[in-house]
């Protein structure tokens, strides 16, 4: 499908109590929305690719589509994104 499928994991290591900032950006001009996954029952299924970054408790898996007809016709494939668990997922909104 041409995605690439890795991750990477930031901690920030600074001293107790402090925080910092760290920015993240999608390889073209696109809306990015913050979602609370808890508040979707824990679980979401979007359009493969629009994963920008999560929180740690969030899982990312392969979801398939359940109808041939929705796959063919519904403009986002037979592939897409599965996410479960708690806390913020940050999605590209094409």
């Amino acid at each position: 499908t041409g995605q690439r499928m890795f991750l990477t994991e930031f901690v920030y290591s600074g001293p107790a109590g402090t925080a910092d900032t760290i920015a993240f950006a999608s390889d073209f001009p696109a809306q990015i929305v913050p979602v609370r996954v808890d508040d979707h029952g824990g679980n979401i299924i979007c359009q493969k690719g629009s994963l920008l970054c999560s929180a740690i408790t969030v899982d990312c898996r392969v979801e398939f589509t359940q109808s041939f007809m929705t796959g063919f016709f519904g403009g986002e494939g037979f592939i897409l994104q599965g996410l479960r668990g708690s806390g913020y997922a940050f999605l590209v909104a094409r």
